[in-house]
């Protein structure tokens, strides 16, 4: 029976040695074999990166602004003719004390009145054997304020005009300084301005009359 036992405890031993290998074989497997690693790609070459094209500025419509007109001339005083003429030694703003210098038979006529055209209170002094009549200011030492002047007379304007002379002698002497706003007619020129100047009264082409003055308000 112990010889029994001892075959039995030798076979398991044996087994044991036998699964000891197996699983020491197999524990010790060969490495698999390790695969190559794959190539790096070479890095592409990446175009820089353009920075965008800011907008260009928006430039708001400008309306064009003509340019100004150039300053109109400056007008000549339109009163410069009248204030400037005169009748022989007869002009405006003398004094009567004047006057009669020049008119020893220069007399007063009539009252003192309101003058439409000028505004003044007025009254007239006239020699009418001279041709000659006269407004003075009632309020101003007696300035002549306008001077008419008619048959007889032979006092002249400073350009030689006088009674008797043709419309066309007026024109080629006044030329110049017609009033545009009255054109000559057949009965009457001005030079200067109706509102300041020298009227000439024409009949049958003559001069009959001269004024010197304001002639309408």
């Amino acid at each position: 029976m112990n010889a029994r036992l001892g075959s039995i405890a030798l076979f398991s031993l044996l087994a044991c040695d036998r699964k000891d290998d197996a699983s020491v074989a197999k524990a010790v497997e060969p490495a698999k074999p390790v695969e190559p690693a794959k190539p790096v790609e070479p890095v592409k070459h990446v175009e820089p990166v353009k920075p965008p094209t800011p907008p260009e500025p928006v430039v708001a419509p400008t309306t064009a602004v003509p340019p100004e007109p150039p300053a109109p001339p400056v007008a000549e005083d339109e009163f410069a003719l009248m204030n400037g003429e005169s009748f022989g030694d007869l002009k405006l703003d003398m004094t009567e004390a004047d006057v009669k210098k020049v008119l020893p038979g220069a007399k007063r006529k009539g009252k003192c009145e309101l003058s439409e055209a000028t505004g003044e209170t007025l009254r007239f002094l006239a020699d009418k054997t001279a041709g000659v009549q006269l407004t003075v200011s009632c309020e101003k030492a007696g300035d002549v304020g306008s001077i008419r002047v008619f048959s007889p007379s032979t006092l002249k304007t400073k350009r030689s005009i006088g009674i008797g002379d043709t419309a066309d002698a007026v024109k080629k002497a006044y030329g110049d300084a017609l009033d545009p706003d009255s054109e000559p007619d057949d009965e009457s020129i001005v030079a200067g301005s109706v509102y300041g100047g020298l009227g000439f009264t024409l009949k049958d082409g003559k001069v009959t009359e001269m004024f010197l003055g304001a002639m309408a308000e």
